[in-house]
Order: structure tokens, then sequence, then C-alpha cells
């Protein structure tokens, strides 16, 4: 019976983490009308008339989350044909997790800004457990040899989380840096994150120690019985 017990409640849990949809972990859209504040564009992209450039921004996470999906706003040459790549990076804007030649979708919210089409990108990724802390996102778009892409700036000054945005550029030879370091606007870019709060690893491991505990529990009562 205790093991029908534990079958029956491990099941119901990888039912749960089965059909657990992501949620909205962190917004960084923080102007009306899709987003974009109307100050300026930062590139991103690679293989396009430029080589490489990521344009990111940070993210706070005060408990455990599986990130699974990345959503941005840009603007890009819709001529071309791209996939799109996301990386993450801890605080100290070192890489941690870089995922190519993802496929992406694209919603245009403005068909002509800066001469390019305005669009809301999503990507889903593998799923990557972090624990709390401070993070930094960014998402490009790669295409092979020509096409662009630009990320949107969002908020009109206003800082959310705990810098403005960062960028990074192989093409220009410019390690991760603040946008104001490097004379851009001091601004935030358009993302989101999505995911779970809590990883479904967790939620098992969670569920075995429970079933662990149960199992001892039987035990310690079996040897009582037969002591004499």
């Amino acid at each position: 019976m205790h093991r029908f017990r534990a079958a029956l409640f491990i099941g119901l849990i990888l039912v749960g983490v089965s059909v657990a949809h992501a949620e909205l972990l962190w917004d960084n859209f923080l102007t009306n009308r899709d987003g974009f504040d109307g100050l300026t564009y930062i590139s991103s992209e690679k293989d396009t008339t430029i080589v490489g450039t990521w344009a990111g921004d940070d993210a706070l996470f005060a408990q455990w989350v599986t990130v699974t999906g990345i959503e941005w706003l840009a603007v890009r040459d819709p001529l071309y044909t791209y996939t799109a790549e996301v990386t993450i990076l801890n605080s100290s804007l070192t890489p941690m997790h870089t995922f190519t030649d993802l496929p992406y979708t694209a919603t245009v919210v403005r068909d002509e800004l800066f001469d390019y089409q305005a669009y809301r990108g999503f990507a889903e990724i593998p799923p990557v457990d972090l624990p709390p802390g401070h993070y930094y996102i960014a998402a490009r778009l790669a295409c092979d040899g020509a096409g662009a892409n630009k990320m949107l700036s969002t908020g009109g000054g206003t800082i959310n989380g705990v810098t403005m945005g960062v960028f990074q550029s192989d093409h220009f030879g410019i390690p991760w840096s603040l946008l104001g370091d490097l004379g851009a606007p001091q601004t935030d870019l358009g993302y989101r994150i999505y995911g779970t709060p809590e990883p479904a690893a967790f939620v098992l491991l969670a569920a075995g120690a429970l079933v662990l505990r149960r199992r001892r529990r039987t035990w310690t009562g079996v040897s009582s019985f037969w002591s004499p």
C-alpha cells in the first residue's frame, strides 16, 4: 500500500511538472505602446552586415527559477531569414549559457521604424536553472552575410533592475560594457524572461525526500514490531 501511494504521489508530481506553463519571470517592457520609448536602438546581430554584436539587459530573481523563453523588442530588415541566439550572463557579465540556431517567432508591431520593421521576438531555450541573483540576458538574430537587427530602448531612461542595458561587439572589439560607458544613451532595453519560479528538478527532489521519509517511518515500525 505504501509503495502504491509513493508511486501515485510521484506520478502526480510528474503530471504537474509536465502540464506546467511558463510564467513571466521578468518584465523589462517599461514603456506603453509595445515597450519602445522612441529613444534609440542598439545593434544585436551576427553575420549580417555586422560580424557580431550583443545588446542585453539585466534581471533580478529572488528565488530559484527555470528560464525557458526570452522575448525581446527590436527592429530588423524583413527581407532576410534569420535564426536567433540567446546568451545568459552572471552579474560580472561573464557568459554562462549560450544557445545558437534557435527558431524564433516575430510579431510585427510597426511596419517601419528607423527604416526597419519593428517586432516582438520570442525564442524558447533549453531549460536553465538559476539560483536567486543578478543576471544579464541578451538575444540577437543571425543571418548569412546580410540583414540587420537592432534592440529597442525602453523606459525613457528609467532603470529597471540594477543597471542600464549592456553591449558587446567582436566586430568593434568592445567587451561587455554598460551602454552609458560607451557614450550611448543610459537606458534599458526591451526584454521579457519566461519560465517557472522553481526548477522541476527541485520539485522532484522534494517528492523523493517525502517518499524516503515515509519509507523510513515504515521500516522503523517493522523493526520495532520484530524486536524482543
